[in-house]
Protein backbone atom coordinates (compact mmCIF):
# COMPACT_ATOMS: atom_id res chain seq x y z
CA UNK A 1 0.00 0.00 0.00
CA UNK A 2 2.56 2.45 1.10
CA UNK A 3 4.86 1.32 -1.79
CA UNK A 4 2.01 2.71 -4.05
CA UNK A 5 2.06 5.96 -2.59
CA UNK A 6 5.11 6.46 -2.87
CA UNK A 7 5.44 5.50 -6.72
CA UNK A 8 2.59 7.68 -6.91
CA UNK A 9 4.07 10.54 -5.78
CA UNK A 10 7.67 9.87 -7.61
CA UNK A 11 5.09 9.62 -10.93
CA UNK A 12 3.60 13.62 -9.63
CA UNK A 13 6.95 15.07 -9.04
CA UNK A 14 8.44 14.14 -12.04
CA UNK A 15 5.84 15.27 -14.13
CA UNK A 16 5.79 19.07 -12.38
CA UNK A 17 9.45 19.62 -12.10
CA UNK A 18 11.26 21.87 -11.94
CA UNK A 19 8.44 23.70 -10.94
CA UNK A 20 7.55 24.95 -6.91
CA UNK A 21 4.87 22.24 -6.80
CA UNK A 22 7.42 19.69 -7.20
CA UNK A 23 9.77 20.62 -4.39
CA UNK A 24 7.07 20.86 -2.41
CA UNK A 25 5.91 17.39 -3.16
CA UNK A 26 9.26 15.95 -2.60
CA UNK A 27 9.24 17.18 0.72
CA UNK A 28 6.27 15.48 1.38
CA UNK A 29 7.44 12.35 -0.17
CA UNK A 30 10.68 12.73 1.98
CA UNK A 31 8.79 12.83 5.44
CA UNK A 32 6.48 10.08 4.01
CA UNK A 33 9.26 8.01 3.60
CA UNK A 34 11.22 8.83 6.49
CA UNK A 35 8.12 7.57 8.68
CA UNK A 36 7.90 4.74 6.70
CA UNK A 37 11.13 3.69 7.73
CA UNK A 38 11.09 5.03 11.22
CA UNK A 39 8.01 2.20 11.46
CA UNK A 40 9.85 -0.27 10.38
CA UNK A 41 12.40 0.16 12.57
CA UNK A 42 9.88 0.58 15.66
CA UNK A 43 8.76 -2.80 13.92
CA UNK A 44 11.69 -4.54 14.13
CA UNK A 45 13.47 -3.36 17.81
CA UNK A 46 10.03 -4.54 18.90
CA UNK A 47 10.33 -7.93 17.54
CA UNK A 48 13.94 -8.35 18.22
CA UNK A 49 12.89 -7.30 22.15
CA UNK A 50 10.19 -10.00 21.71
CA UNK A 51 12.43 -12.62 21.18
CA UNK A 52 14.86 -11.59 23.49
CA UNK A 53 12.56 -11.61 26.32
CA UNK A 54 11.43 -15.10 25.35
CA UNK A 55 14.85 -16.33 25.24
CA UNK A 56 15.73 -14.64 28.53
CA UNK A 57 12.54 -16.21 30.21
CA UNK A 58 12.86 -19.90 28.74
CA UNK A 59 16.46 -19.94 30.26
CA UNK A 60 15.69 -18.43 33.07
CA UNK A 61 12.97 -21.45 33.53
CA UNK A 62 15.72 -24.17 32.59
CA UNK A 63 18.09 -22.40 34.94
CA UNK A 64 15.46 -22.84 38.04
CA UNK A 65 14.33 -26.28 36.33
CA UNK A 66 18.31 -27.66 36.99
CA UNK A 67 18.64 -25.89 40.48
CA UNK A 68 15.19 -27.62 41.82
CA UNK A 69 16.87 -31.24 40.21
CA UNK A 70 20.15 -30.64 41.89
CA UNK A 71 18.77 -29.24 45.02
CA UNK A 72 16.97 -32.62 44.77
CA UNK A 73 19.22 -35.06 44.34
CA UNK A 74 20.42 -37.35 46.93
CA UNK A 75 23.96 -36.71 47.87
Amino acid sequence: MASKQVKKLLDVISELHPRKESKELSDVLEKQVDKLVEEKLNQLMEEDLKKMKAATSSQAEAEGTAKAASEGAPR
